[in-house]
């Protein structure tokens, strides 16, 4: 009987609850919800839901284990304790965060008549798509350029290029990315039929904001070659990467984008591509740019050049 009486009073007491110590002293007792962005979220048994700037808490303690996320981006589960450091949390069981995808999608067409004719067409498209701890990012870029002889009045093809990339990046901390690409080109300016890339490496996102962005990568890549005046190649390299953006006006806006492939088996087998856009929003989604790429090879076809420069200006729609 003794112990069915114990049992009785166990359950109906009161379980353990959370504890709020402010800065002014009251303390709050009720359920911790979440923190972050510098926001506690806090069900008081007294006065229901409430919202406490972190900076006014003293000391917090948990009857249960909670997620932290420390300043470094460190993960932990443990209870909060009296005389804790709070300082250096910066999220108590976040939300996960919103999925966001953003892309655009750009046309540039231009033709000259009289003693020379010749057009050009180009189409290119980016999309991103981050939801909490992963992001994918893709591109494609088609370019094409003929020019008609001024005597056999043949059409000639001057530039045939098309480059597609593939990007997964997850995130182990807040800042820091392991991540996987993939890149195909195929170049009729250089006689290259097809250069695949295959690699893989750490990242860390140095800035990441609305208005400018940063991220550094590196890793290694297997590098398929094949020219049409020589035999197919394939070696290993190391991969560096920088990609950013910065909101110059409301309206503006500059991108680039660089990447170095060095051979780990020929040193003078050496690859870097990059490219610098400025960006202006014409409002509801449109855009105009102009784009500046480069392409450095030193170990090109036989009879080409080792840099290949392209100037577009674009019409789009951005979202």
């Amino acid at each position: 009987m003794p112990v069915v009486c114990c049992l009785i009073l166990l359950l109906l007491s009161p379980g353990l609850q959370d504890r709020v110590r402010l800065e002014n002293g009251e303390v709050l007792k009720g359920k911790l919800l979440t923190m972050q962005e510098g926001k506690l979220e806090f069900e008081s048994e007294s006065a229901g839901k409430l919202v406490l700037d972190w900076g006014s808490i003293r000391s917090l303690v948990t009857d249960g284990v909670h997620k932290l996320v420390l300043e470094d981006g460190t993960e932990i589960e443990r209870k909060l304790e009296d005389g804790m450091s709070l300082s250096d949390i910066r999220a108590l069981d976040p939300s996960p965060l919103p999925s966001q995808t953003t892309g655009s999608i750009k046309f540039g067409l231009a033709a000259s008549f009289g003693n020379t004719d010749r057009s050009s067409a180009s189409l290119s498209s980016e999309i991103s798509h981050r939801i909490d701890k992963d992001r994918i990012k893709g591109s494609f870029d088609w370019f094409y350029a003929e020019e008609k002889d001024a005597v056999t009045r043949r059409s000639n093809i001057t530039q045939r290029r098309v480059l597609g990339s593939a990007q997964y990046d997850r995130f182990v901390a807040e800042r820091s990315f392991l991540y996987a690409h993939t890149q195909a080109l195929g170049d009729h300016g250089q006689s290259l039929e097809l250069r695949f890339i295959a690699g893989a490496g750490y990242g860390y996102q140095f800035l990441d904001s609305e208005d400018t962005s940063l991220a550094v990568e590196v890793g290694l890549a297997h590098t398929y070659e094949d020219f049409e005046a020589r035999r197919p190649e394939q070696h290993l390299s190391l991969r560096l990467a920088v990609v950013g953006s910065h909101e110059i006006f409301e309206d503006m806006k500059f991108l680039a984008n660089l990447q170095w492939l060095s051979s780990l088996e020929d040193q003078d087998d050496q690859l870097v591509n990059g490219a610098a856009e400025l960006r202006a929003s014409f409002g509801k989604g449109f855009i105009g740019s102009l784009r500046y790429e480069f392409d450095f090879d030193n170990s090109p076809s036989s009879g080409r050049d080792r840099v290949d420069q392209r100037l577009l200006f674009t019409l789009g729609y951005s979202f």
